[in-house]
Parts: structure tokens; C-alpha cells; sequence
């Protein structure tokens, strides 16, 4: 009987005979593990927990090591604040416990008021676009350590002029003692701390648009600077400006 239902079924299913037993022996697991579900189950539970109870000691010494720093890093940028002209400046780091993530468990915000006296709110809320050049150029400071590392400044300097925009080249100028600063501007207060000048200019061909640079030579070093100083139309006073703005800062 049990050979005549094997035919039948090898009729029916189109199935060799080592399929039929590849299937049997499926099917015979799959009851088996039906059988014993709640074990199964019950073994996967705990191996969740064992991971919760790994996933939260670990979030937990991520989250104690950023609270043992804050401290530290508000410190830090606070001078490096003063040093761009945000003197009464606050700056603070604001740690909530949130879902999990990539990043643990903590949602951090940075908080910042810009003058004294007023209250002190999230940083996409309040800062100008100049503040936020100054701010991102501190936070970058203090990240920079002793070994030689590149960092690329692409207009770090928006929204901001005359003094300012100095402090921010002095500031460029002293991280470049020890790293590799590549700094896209528009002012010459930031270009004149550059050692190496190159000028970037777009052209199109056939209808496409490449981007060319070339290295300046000295001469016309003066002469963009001015060129930033005057406009297209450059004067000889812009000229003697530029002299003396790289002069002073090469000092």
C-alpha cells in the first residue's frame, strides 16, 4: 500500500524517487519543529534578551563617555569662539535619550545664543549664516589633532567680512602649521594667509561645462586679490591694498 501511494504520488508531483525522500525528510522537520515551537520560541527570547541586555550596556557606555566630555568640548569651543568674535557667545550640548540608532541612544542637539542676555535655543534656530561659518569652523578646530590630516573649507567664511573674515584666515592659517588646509573663498581676507594660490575658472566646450584651475604666480597673486577687493574694473588703489594685505599677513 505504502509503495502504491509513493507511485501515485511520483505520478502526480512529476518526482524521482530522491526527491520524494528529500521532501519526506522536509516535511518531517517542518512537523518536528512545529511540535517543539514553543521551545524553539522560547530559545529565541532569550537570545533576544541576552542582546537587549548587550545593546543597552553597550548605549550606556557610548552615552557616559559624550555626558564625561561635554564639559570639555563647550570649553573649547567657547575660546575658539572668542578668537572668531563671538565673545558673549553661548554655546552647549544638549543630550536627550531617544530610540536606538546607529549612534547609540542619545539624540544630541547643540544649543546657541549668539550675544549675552538672550536665551539659548537650538542652533538651526537662531544662528545666522555668518555664526554658523564661525561655529563650524571652531567645532572643526578642536576636532584636529596633532597628526598631519586634510580638511577642505568650501566657503567656511559665508556671511562674513571685514575683521571677521580675518580672524576666520588667522584662524585657517594656524591650523595649517600642522595640517593640510584646502580653502574655497570669495575674500581676500582669507585668501591672503593662503602660501599657495590657485584660481578656478569654469569654461564650456561643445556644450559642456568643465572646471579648470592653474597655480598664480605672484603678480597676479595682487591681482585677484584686488580683483576681490574692486571688482572686474581694477584700480591702482586696489592694487596697493592688495600689497599690503599680503604683506601683513605674511608677518
Amino acid at each position: 500500500q505504502r509503495l502504491f501511494n509513493y507511485q501515485i504520488m511520483a505520478k502526480k508531483y512529476s518526482y524521482s524517487s530522491k526527491i520524494i525522500n528529500s521532501t519526506k525528510e522536509d516535511l518531517i522537520n517542518k512537523i518536528a519543529y512545529i511540535k517543539n515551537s514553543d521551545d524553539i520560541k522560547n530559545n529565541y527570547l532569550n537570545e533576544i534578551n541576552k542582546l537587549e541586555t548587550a545593546l543597552n550596556n553597550q548605549a550606556l557606555v557610548i552615552s557616559n563617555i559624550r555626558h564625561n566630555y561635554i564639559e570639555l568640548i563647550e570649553n573649547k569651543i567657547a575660546c575658539e569662539l572668542k578668537d572668531l568674535y563671538l565673545n558673549n557667545a553661548s554655546f552647549k550640548i544638549k543630550i536627550t535619550t531617544t530610540n536606538y540608532n546607529i549612534n547609540g541612544q542619545d539624540h544630541i542637539e547643540f544649543m546657541f545664543s549668539a550675544n549675552k542676555g538672550t536665551t539659548i535655543k537650538p542652533l538651526a534656530q537662531v544662528a545666522s549664516g555668518g555664526e554658523l561659518s564661525r561655529l563650524l569652523l571652531a567645532l572643526k578646530t578642536i576636532q584636529i589633532n596633532n597628526q598631519n590630516t586634510l580638511f577642505i573649507f568650501d566657503e567656511i567664511d559665508s556671511g562674513v567680512s571685514g575683521e571677521v573674515a580675518d580672524a576666520i584666515g588667522k584662524k585657517m592659517s594656524s591650523l595649517a602649521q600642522k595640517n593640510d588646509i584646502i580653502a574655497i573663498t570669495h575674500l581676500p581676507q582669507v585668501a591672503i594667509y593662503a602660501k599657495n594660490h590657485l584660481y578656478i575658472s569654469k569654461s564650456i566646450t561643445k556644450d559642456m561645462t568643465t572646471s579648470n584651475y592653474e597655480y598664480l604666480s605672484d603678480d597676479r597673486i595682487v591681482n585677484q586679490i584686488a580683483k576681490m577687493i574692486s571688482g572686474d574694473n581694477i584700480s591702482d588703489s586696489a592694487i596697493i591694498h592688495a600689497q599690503e594685505l599680503l604683506k601683513n599677513a605674511n608677518k
